[in-house]
């Protein structure tokens, strides 16, 4: 029973603070579609931090510690207002008449089917933008900020220097923006990529043996925060872009575990 429910995490995840979206979006107009986003993704933090605490999966983990106070103001200020700023920069744009490639996108489609679409474009844009701040001296002097902590919870997905999280975000965004998507794709993509980007941060134990082959989940990013794999797994929803650019690596968690023990064995 124990197995089955690690492997049944994720899904009920996406069941519950993805799934209503999708069910919903056509009955609600946009403003309720955006408050139907945020309790969600609420929710997935709740939900989140109740499992770090009862079901942690590095044990030896202390997350009420000073960092956590630190920790708060990046995911409960500082990401707040980089997400208003972001809509906003959008929304300025919009007004002042820019020509977009909104003629090439397919609009007569589904919603849902165009937010997978925006999706894997705005995974590339991701994914190169997260590739160079490795690879550069000046975007790694403030990339490693996020990479400081070798263990990764849900209070620090979102610590990340203020120029870094900025950068990320416009370059993840700027896709939905190019190709003009209406509102409910907007709404669709982005409670999809909250609720992801907080379970590919989290500290409890589950499996995502089979859905790591196509989501970037907290088994492989886990790894990403470690020296021997922090060149790999740059995706940040997906990891088809790490597929294809054979940047994807995979192993068992438990080698982290005996890693971060030694490390405290040693102090």
């Amino acid at each position: 029973m124990g197995r089955f429910f690690h492997y049944a995490i994720y899904p009920l995840f996406i069941i519950s603070f993805v799934v209503p979206m999708l069910v919903m979006y056509d009955r609600l107009s946009p403003a309720e579609l955006r408050h139907l986003s945020l309790a969600l993704i609420s929710g997935c933090v709740l939900a989140a931090f109740l499992l770090e605490f009862f079901l942690p999966f590095d044990q030896n983990f202390r997350m009420f510690s000073g960092q956590f106070l630190w920790d708060s103001y990046f995911t409960f200020i500082q990401l707040p207002l980089v997400s208003i700023a972001i809509e906003w920069i959008g929304n300025v744009l919009k007004t002042q008449q820019i020509p977009t490639l909104g003629f090439l996108w397919p609009h007569h489609l589904n919603p849902i089917a165009q937010m997978f679409m925006i999706l894997v474009i705005a995974e590339l844009f991701y994914f190169v933008y997260h590739f160079v701040s490795h690879k550069s001296d000046l975007l790694w002097s403030i990339h490693k900020y996020h990479h400081q902590y070798a263990t990764v919870y849900w209070n620090n997905s979102a610590t990340f220097h203020a120029i870094d999280i900025t950068l990320s975000a416009f370059f993840y965004f700027l896709p939905l923006l190019m190709f003009s998507v209406s509102p409910y794709v907007q709404y669709l993509f982005v409670t999809l990529s909250g609720v992801t980007g907080i379970l590919i941060h989290v500290n409890f134990r589950h499996s995502t043996r089979f859905i790591n082959k196509i989501f970037n989940t907290s088994e492989l990013h886990r790894w990403h925060h470690q020296p021997e794999a922090m060149s790999k797994n740059f995706g940040k929803v997906l990891c088809i872009w790490d597929w294809i650019f054979n940047t994807r690596y995979e192993r068992d968690n438990k080698y982290i575990l005996k890693a971060n023990h030694a490390i405290s064995q040693a102090k």
